[in-house]
Protein backbone atom coordinates (compact mmCIF):
# COMPACT_ATOMS: atom_id res chain seq x y z
CA UNK A 1 0.00 0.00 0.00
CA UNK A 2 1.08 3.70 -0.09
CA UNK A 3 4.31 4.82 1.95
CA UNK A 4 3.27 7.65 3.40
CA UNK A 5 5.26 10.58 4.01
CA UNK A 6 6.00 11.52 7.57
CA UNK A 7 7.97 13.44 10.22
CA UNK A 8 9.16 11.34 12.82
CA UNK A 9 11.67 12.44 15.97
CA UNK A 10 14.03 9.31 17.19
CA UNK A 11 15.67 9.29 20.61
CA UNK A 12 18.16 7.54 21.22
CA UNK A 13 21.02 7.46 23.94
CA UNK A 14 23.87 7.46 21.17
CA UNK A 15 27.39 8.54 22.55
CA UNK A 16 28.62 11.42 20.25
CA UNK A 17 31.59 10.44 18.02
CA UNK A 18 34.44 12.18 18.93
CA UNK A 19 35.18 12.26 15.56
CA UNK A 20 32.05 14.62 15.19
CA UNK A 21 32.38 17.46 12.27
CA UNK A 22 29.32 19.20 12.70
CA UNK A 23 27.75 18.17 9.52
CA UNK A 24 25.55 21.11 9.01
CA UNK A 25 21.86 19.74 10.08
CA UNK A 26 22.58 17.00 12.44
CA UNK A 27 22.94 16.98 16.43
CA UNK A 28 26.02 16.03 18.05
CA UNK A 29 25.07 12.21 18.53
CA UNK A 30 25.61 11.88 14.75
CA UNK A 31 28.64 12.74 12.34
CA UNK A 32 26.25 12.51 8.75
CA UNK A 33 23.58 11.13 7.58
CA UNK A 34 25.58 7.54 7.26
CA UNK A 35 25.93 7.37 10.92
CA UNK A 36 22.36 8.64 11.46
CA UNK A 37 20.41 6.03 9.52
CA UNK A 38 22.90 3.14 10.66
CA UNK A 39 21.66 4.20 13.99
CA UNK A 40 18.25 4.61 13.22
CA UNK A 41 18.22 1.03 11.32
CA UNK A 42 19.91 -0.99 14.27
CA UNK A 43 17.47 1.11 16.88
CA UNK A 44 14.38 0.84 14.87
CA UNK A 45 12.44 0.05 17.89
CA UNK A 46 13.30 3.05 19.92
CA UNK A 47 10.80 6.08 21.39
CA UNK A 48 9.21 7.50 18.20
CA UNK A 49 7.39 10.27 19.17
CA UNK A 50 5.53 12.39 15.74
CA UNK A 51 3.05 10.44 13.53
CA UNK A 52 0.62 7.88 15.56
CA UNK A 53 0.14 6.02 12.70
CA UNK A 54 3.49 4.95 12.09
CA UNK A 55 3.92 4.20 16.22
CA UNK A 56 0.97 2.10 15.99
CA UNK A 57 2.01 0.20 13.50
CA UNK A 58 5.54 -0.69 14.74
CA UNK A 59 3.66 -1.55 17.73
CA UNK A 60 1.52 -4.09 15.43
CA UNK A 61 4.40 -5.41 13.21
CA UNK A 62 6.45 -6.12 16.95
CA UNK A 63 3.20 -8.68 17.88
CA UNK A 64 3.09 -10.10 14.21
CA UNK A 65 6.92 -10.45 13.75
CA UNK A 66 8.20 -11.11 17.17
CA UNK A 67 11.62 -12.85 15.25
CA UNK A 68 12.47 -10.45 13.00
CA UNK A 69 15.91 -9.59 11.63
CA UNK A 70 17.25 -7.06 9.76
CA UNK A 71 20.53 -7.04 7.33
CA UNK A 72 21.30 -3.98 5.95
CA UNK A 73 23.33 -4.03 2.44
CA UNK A 74 24.01 -1.28 0.49
CA UNK A 75 23.39 2.32 1.50
CA UNK A 76 23.69 5.15 -0.64
CA UNK A 77 22.94 9.03 0.24
CA UNK A 78 23.82 12.27 -0.79
CA UNK A 79 22.23 15.91 -0.42
CA UNK A 80 22.65 18.74 1.88
CA UNK A 81 20.61 20.20 4.56
CA UNK A 82 18.69 22.57 2.43
CA UNK A 83 17.22 20.00 -0.31
CA UNK A 84 17.21 17.41 2.63
CA UNK A 85 19.96 14.53 2.66
CA UNK A 86 18.59 11.72 0.76
CA UNK A 87 19.24 8.10 2.19
CA UNK A 88 18.06 4.88 0.35
CA UNK A 89 18.82 1.34 1.92
CA UNK A 90 18.73 -2.06 0.92
CA UNK A 91 17.54 -4.33 3.33
CA UNK A 92 17.31 -8.14 3.59
CA UNK A 93 14.62 -9.10 6.45
CA UNK A 94 14.35 -11.78 7.73
CA UNK A 95 10.73 -12.99 9.96
CA UNK A 96 8.82 -15.35 11.66
CA UNK A 97 4.77 -14.61 11.42
CA UNK A 98 3.00 -14.70 14.89
CA UNK A 99 -0.62 -14.82 14.07
CA UNK A 100 -2.95 -12.38 16.97
CA UNK A 101 -5.90 -12.68 16.67
CA UNK A 102 -6.89 -9.02 18.44
CA UNK A 103 -4.83 -6.97 15.32
CA UNK A 104 -6.36 -6.66 12.32
CA UNK A 105 -3.74 -8.48 9.88
CA UNK A 106 -4.67 -9.67 6.22
CA UNK A 107 -2.61 -12.53 6.22
CA UNK A 108 -4.81 -15.03 8.35
CA UNK A 109 -3.81 -17.95 10.58
CA UNK A 110 -2.95 -20.34 8.34
CA UNK A 111 0.39 -18.23 7.88
CA UNK A 112 1.34 -18.25 11.61
CA UNK A 113 4.43 -19.98 12.75
CA UNK A 114 5.82 -19.46 8.81
CA UNK A 115 9.28 -18.01 8.15
CA UNK A 116 9.99 -15.40 5.35
CA UNK A 117 12.97 -13.52 3.74
CA UNK A 118 12.12 -10.53 1.25
CA UNK A 119 14.11 -7.71 0.35
CA UNK A 120 12.83 -3.37 0.90
CA UNK A 121 14.57 -0.68 -0.28
CA UNK A 122 13.85 2.51 2.49
CA UNK A 123 14.24 6.09 0.61
CA UNK A 124 14.63 8.62 3.16
CA UNK A 125 14.73 12.58 3.31
CA UNK A 126 16.41 13.96 6.31
CA UNK A 127 16.60 17.90 7.61
CA UNK A 128 17.73 18.58 11.07
CA UNK A 129 18.27 15.14 11.88
CA UNK A 130 14.98 14.31 11.41
CA UNK A 131 13.02 12.21 8.71
CA UNK A 132 10.75 14.45 7.12
CA UNK A 133 9.58 11.65 4.45
CA UNK A 134 9.89 8.53 3.58
CA UNK A 135 8.80 6.15 0.47
CA UNK A 136 9.26 2.28 1.38
CA UNK A 137 9.63 -0.25 -1.18
CA UNK A 138 8.44 -3.83 -0.14
CA UNK A 139 8.46 -6.77 -2.26
CA UNK A 140 5.12 -8.44 -0.76
CA UNK A 141 4.45 -10.66 -3.49
CA UNK A 142 7.67 -12.68 -1.81
CA UNK A 143 6.79 -12.25 1.50
CA UNK A 144 2.82 -14.15 1.03
CA UNK A 145 4.36 -16.42 -1.30
CA UNK A 146 6.76 -17.71 1.45
CA UNK A 147 3.86 -17.34 3.83
CA UNK A 148 1.47 -19.27 1.91
CA UNK A 149 -0.86 -15.93 1.39
CA UNK A 150 -2.90 -15.73 -2.16
CA UNK A 151 -1.69 -12.04 -2.54
CA UNK A 152 -4.71 -11.46 -5.38
CA UNK A 153 -6.78 -12.07 -2.44
CA UNK A 154 -5.08 -9.14 -0.40
CA UNK A 155 -4.67 -6.58 -3.26
CA UNK A 156 -8.51 -7.23 -3.92
CA UNK A 157 -9.09 -6.00 0.36
CA UNK A 158 -6.65 -3.02 -0.69
CA UNK A 159 -8.43 -2.24 -3.51
CA UNK A 160 -12.07 -2.37 -1.97
CA UNK A 161 -10.52 -0.13 1.18
CA UNK A 162 -9.04 2.32 -0.82
CA UNK A 163 -12.46 2.72 -2.54
CA UNK A 164 -14.26 3.21 0.89
CA UNK A 165 -11.45 5.91 1.68
CA UNK A 166 -12.03 7.83 -1.50
CA UNK A 167 -15.96 7.85 -1.30
CA UNK A 168 -15.40 8.66 2.49
CA UNK A 169 -16.04 12.86 2.77
CA UNK A 170 -13.77 12.76 5.60
CA UNK A 171 -11.08 10.86 3.60
CA UNK A 172 -11.38 11.31 0.36
CA UNK A 173 -8.71 14.38 0.17
CA UNK A 174 -5.97 12.27 1.54
CA UNK A 175 -7.09 8.55 0.17
CA UNK A 176 -4.56 6.22 -1.51
CA UNK A 177 -7.02 7.04 -4.08
CA UNK A 178 -6.36 10.57 -4.65
CA UNK A 179 -2.42 10.24 -4.14
CA UNK A 180 -2.42 7.42 -7.01
CA UNK A 181 -4.05 10.25 -9.07
CA UNK A 182 -1.57 12.81 -8.31
CA UNK A 183 1.53 10.73 -9.18
CA UNK A 184 -0.16 9.70 -12.11
CA UNK A 185 -0.99 12.98 -13.63
CA UNK A 186 2.87 14.18 -12.02
CA UNK A 187 4.50 11.90 -13.83
CA UNK A 188 2.89 11.76 -17.05
CA UNK A 189 3.59 15.50 -16.92
CA UNK A 190 7.61 14.84 -16.94
CA UNK A 191 7.28 13.67 -20.52
CA UNK A 192 6.94 16.84 -21.63
CA UNK A 193 10.33 18.12 -20.47
CA UNK A 194 13.39 17.22 -22.10
CA UNK A 195 16.34 15.60 -20.28
CA UNK A 196 13.83 15.32 -17.05
CA UNK A 197 15.76 14.04 -14.36
CA UNK A 198 18.29 15.41 -11.89
CA UNK A 199 21.37 14.42 -10.12
CA UNK A 200 22.64 15.49 -7.22
CA UNK A 201 26.03 15.39 -6.68
CA UNK A 202 26.60 16.84 -3.38
CA UNK A 203 28.38 13.39 -1.79
CA UNK A 204 31.16 13.70 -4.85
CA UNK A 205 33.81 16.46 -4.22
CA UNK A 206 33.63 19.59 -6.38
CA UNK A 207 36.76 18.63 -8.86
CA UNK A 208 34.90 15.45 -10.07
CA UNK A 209 31.46 16.21 -10.40
CA UNK A 210 31.21 17.05 -14.04
CA UNK A 211 32.68 13.52 -14.66
CA UNK A 212 30.32 11.71 -12.68
CA UNK A 213 27.56 13.75 -14.29
CA UNK A 214 28.84 12.54 -17.08
CA UNK A 215 29.18 9.02 -16.80
CA UNK A 216 25.70 9.18 -14.51
CA UNK A 217 23.24 10.05 -16.88
CA UNK A 218 24.63 8.08 -19.57
CA UNK A 219 24.09 5.20 -17.24
CA UNK A 220 20.77 6.98 -15.89
CA UNK A 221 19.17 7.92 -19.38
CA UNK A 222 19.72 4.13 -20.50
CA UNK A 223 18.32 2.57 -17.64
CA UNK A 224 14.90 5.18 -17.96
CA UNK A 225 14.96 4.29 -22.16
CA UNK A 226 14.71 0.52 -21.29
CA UNK A 227 11.93 0.39 -18.48
CA UNK A 228 10.30 3.24 -20.28
CA UNK A 229 7.86 3.89 -22.82
CA UNK A 230 10.67 3.13 -26.23
CA UNK A 231 12.06 -0.31 -24.25
CA UNK A 232 8.63 -1.31 -23.63
CA UNK A 233 7.44 -0.50 -27.10
CA UNK A 234 8.80 -3.67 -28.62
CA UNK A 235 10.59 -6.50 -27.49
CA UNK A 236 13.37 -5.53 -30.09
CA UNK A 237 13.44 -2.76 -29.13
CA UNK A 238 14.11 -3.80 -25.15
CA UNK A 239 16.15 -6.26 -26.31
CA UNK A 240 18.68 -4.13 -28.02
CA UNK A 241 18.84 -1.13 -24.79
CA UNK A 242 19.35 -4.09 -22.53
CA UNK A 243 22.30 -4.87 -24.51
CA UNK A 244 23.37 -0.96 -24.52
CA UNK A 245 23.64 -0.34 -20.64
CA UNK A 246 23.78 -4.43 -19.24
CA UNK A 247 26.57 -6.32 -19.09
CA UNK A 248 26.42 -9.36 -20.84
CA UNK A 249 26.68 -11.65 -17.76
CA UNK A 250 24.68 -8.89 -15.33
CA UNK A 251 22.73 -10.45 -12.46
CA UNK A 252 18.87 -9.00 -11.99
CA UNK A 253 16.64 -9.57 -9.11
CA UNK A 254 12.89 -7.99 -8.69
CA UNK A 255 9.65 -8.82 -7.80
CA UNK A 256 9.23 -10.54 -11.10
CA UNK A 257 12.35 -12.93 -10.58
CA UNK A 258 10.65 -14.43 -7.34
CA UNK A 259 13.29 -14.54 -5.14
CA UNK A 260 15.63 -16.00 -7.60
CA UNK A 261 18.39 -13.78 -9.52
CA UNK A 262 18.83 -14.06 -13.36
CA UNK A 263 21.62 -13.76 -15.10
CA UNK A 264 23.36 -12.38 -18.50
CA UNK A 265 21.22 -10.89 -21.22
CA UNK A 266 19.32 -14.07 -22.67
CA UNK A 267 17.89 -14.32 -19.34
CA UNK A 268 17.28 -10.50 -19.07
CA UNK A 269 15.14 -10.31 -22.40
CA UNK A 270 12.22 -12.40 -20.85
CA UNK A 271 11.52 -10.00 -18.22
CA UNK A 272 9.96 -8.01 -21.33
CA UNK A 273 7.09 -11.08 -21.60
CA UNK A 274 6.66 -10.93 -17.57
CA UNK A 275 6.53 -6.44 -16.63
CA UNK A 276 3.30 -6.05 -16.11
CA UNK A 277 3.63 -3.05 -19.05
CA UNK A 278 5.77 -5.45 -20.80
CA UNK A 279 4.28 -7.84 -24.21
CA UNK A 280 2.55 -4.71 -25.56
CA UNK A 281 0.36 -4.30 -22.98
CA UNK A 282 1.05 -0.57 -21.71
CA UNK A 283 -0.11 2.45 -23.50
CA UNK A 284 0.72 6.27 -22.99
CA UNK A 285 3.37 5.38 -20.76
CA UNK A 286 5.97 7.95 -18.93
CA UNK A 287 8.71 7.10 -16.48
CA UNK A 288 9.93 9.59 -14.00
CA UNK A 289 13.45 9.22 -12.30
CA UNK A 290 12.82 10.97 -8.79
CA UNK A 291 16.12 10.73 -7.40
CA UNK A 292 19.31 9.74 -8.42
CA UNK A 293 22.31 9.05 -6.16
CA UNK A 294 25.80 7.43 -7.02
CA UNK A 295 28.32 6.77 -4.89
CA UNK A 296 31.79 6.52 -6.62
CA UNK A 297 34.05 3.37 -5.81
CA UNK A 298 37.38 2.86 -4.61
CA UNK A 299 39.54 2.16 -7.32
CA UNK A 300 40.50 4.41 -10.57
CA UNK A 301 40.09 4.59 -14.34
CA UNK A 302 42.66 3.67 -16.83
CA UNK A 303 43.60 6.18 -19.80
CA UNK A 304 43.25 3.77 -22.86
CA UNK A 305 44.26 7.19 -25.24
CA UNK A 306 47.62 6.56 -24.65
CA UNK A 307 47.31 2.54 -25.52
CA UNK A 308 46.87 0.88 -22.41
CA UNK A 309 44.76 -2.35 -22.27
CA UNK A 310 41.61 -2.23 -21.17
CA UNK A 311 39.84 -4.38 -18.72
CA UNK A 312 37.67 -6.74 -21.00
CA UNK A 313 35.28 -7.36 -18.29
CA UNK A 314 34.23 -3.62 -17.44
CA UNK A 315 34.81 -2.75 -21.07
CA UNK A 316 33.55 -5.81 -23.12
CA UNK A 317 32.27 -4.39 -26.27
CA UNK A 318 33.84 -2.01 -28.26
CA UNK A 319 30.97 0.54 -27.65
CA UNK A 320 32.23 0.76 -24.14
CA UNK A 321 36.20 1.39 -25.24
CA UNK A 322 34.49 4.49 -27.24
CA UNK A 323 32.34 5.55 -24.24
CA UNK A 324 35.45 5.92 -22.10
CA UNK A 325 37.92 7.57 -24.99
CA UNK A 326 34.61 10.54 -25.30
CA UNK A 327 34.48 10.65 -21.29
CA UNK A 328 38.88 10.93 -21.99
CA UNK A 329 38.10 13.46 -24.96
CA UNK A 330 35.56 15.55 -22.62
CA UNK A 331 38.10 15.50 -19.54
CA UNK A 332 41.30 15.96 -19.17
CA UNK A 333 41.83 14.13 -15.46
CA UNK A 334 39.30 11.57 -16.60
CA UNK A 335 41.97 9.25 -14.31
CA UNK A 336 40.28 10.24 -11.04
CA UNK A 337 36.92 9.32 -11.30
CA UNK A 338 36.79 5.77 -10.56
CA UNK A 339 35.75 2.58 -13.06
CA UNK A 340 32.84 0.75 -10.40
CA UNK A 341 29.72 2.93 -8.75
CA UNK A 342 26.81 2.01 -7.53
CA UNK A 343 23.25 3.90 -8.19
CA UNK A 344 20.04 3.98 -6.41
CA UNK A 345 17.27 5.36 -8.22
CA UNK A 346 13.57 5.39 -7.57
CA UNK A 347 11.53 6.11 -10.39
CA UNK A 348 7.67 6.15 -10.91
CA UNK A 349 6.04 4.36 -14.16
CA UNK A 350 2.60 5.27 -14.64
CA UNK A 351 0.45 4.32 -17.93
CA UNK A 352 -2.62 2.20 -19.12
CA UNK A 353 -3.09 -1.01 -19.14
CA UNK A 354 -4.90 -2.74 -22.03
CA UNK A 355 -7.69 -5.16 -21.85
CA UNK A 356 -9.22 -7.38 -23.66
CA UNK A 357 -12.30 -5.10 -24.36
CA UNK A 358 -10.14 -2.02 -26.17
CA UNK A 359 -12.65 0.37 -24.84
CA UNK A 360 -11.26 -0.49 -21.14
CA UNK A 361 -7.84 0.79 -20.19
CA UNK A 362 -6.60 0.40 -16.40
CA UNK A 363 -4.56 3.60 -15.16
CA UNK A 364 -1.77 2.18 -13.15
CA UNK A 365 1.04 3.41 -10.51
CA UNK A 366 4.37 1.75 -10.45
CA UNK A 367 6.54 3.21 -7.91
CA UNK A 368 9.83 1.64 -7.69
CA UNK A 369 12.95 1.61 -6.55
CA UNK A 370 17.05 -0.37 -7.80
CA UNK A 371 20.17 -0.35 -6.48
CA UNK A 372 22.79 -0.98 -9.22
CA UNK A 373 26.25 -2.23 -9.23
CA UNK A 374 27.75 -0.74 -11.86
CA UNK A 375 31.46 -0.93 -14.03
CA UNK A 376 32.67 1.00 -16.79
CA UNK A 377 29.23 2.24 -18.21
CA UNK A 378 27.53 -0.67 -17.73
CA UNK A 379 24.99 -2.77 -15.10
CA UNK A 380 27.32 -5.65 -13.13
CA UNK A 381 24.12 -6.71 -10.56
CA UNK A 382 20.26 -4.60 -10.56
CA UNK A 383 18.34 -5.24 -7.36
CA UNK A 384 14.97 -3.60 -7.71
CA UNK A 385 12.20 -3.70 -5.20
CA UNK A 386 8.23 -2.34 -5.31
CA UNK A 387 4.97 -3.85 -4.21
CA UNK A 388 3.04 -5.51 -7.28
CA UNK A 389 0.90 -6.73 -4.78
CA UNK A 390 -0.15 -3.01 -4.75
CA UNK A 391 -0.13 -3.15 -8.25
CA UNK A 392 -2.38 -5.92 -8.62
CA UNK A 393 -4.95 -3.38 -6.34
CA UNK A 394 -5.35 -1.13 -9.14
CA UNK A 395 -5.55 -3.68 -11.67
CA UNK A 396 -8.85 -5.40 -9.85
CA UNK A 397 -9.97 -2.29 -8.89
CA UNK A 398 -10.89 -1.39 -12.20
CA UNK A 399 -11.64 -4.60 -13.59
CA UNK A 400 -13.33 -6.57 -10.71
CA UNK A 401 -15.04 -4.08 -8.65
CA UNK A 402 -15.71 -0.48 -10.08
CA UNK A 403 -15.15 -1.24 -14.16
CA UNK A 404 -14.74 2.81 -14.01
CA UNK A 405 -12.09 4.68 -12.12
CA UNK A 406 -12.27 8.00 -14.61
CA UNK A 407 -14.49 9.90 -11.76
CA UNK A 408 -11.90 8.99 -8.91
Amino acid sequence: MKSEASTIQVYHDVVPSENYDQTEGFIPRWRDAEEFIEDVTHNIWGKVEGVETLVKEAENLKEQYPTRYIYPSTMLWNGDNNTGYHVSRLISIKIKYKHTPEIDSELGEAADGKEARYWCISHCVIKDGVIIREWKMVDNRSLHGQLGVVSRDISRKWAEQWLRDRMDPEKSESSHLSWLASEFQRVQNTQKIVDNFYINLHNVGSAVRPLYEFIARRVAGLYQRVWGKEGLWSRDNFKLLIKEVYHPFARFESPQTYGSDLTGWEDLYGLYDTFVFGNKEGKGLAMSLDWIILNPGNDTRKVLSNGAKHNCWRYPLSTDIDRQLELEKHFVDSDLVSESFTMAIRWTLAGYLKQTDPSVLVPVVLMAESHLECAGFRILREITVYDSVAVDAQIQLTTDIVHDVSAF
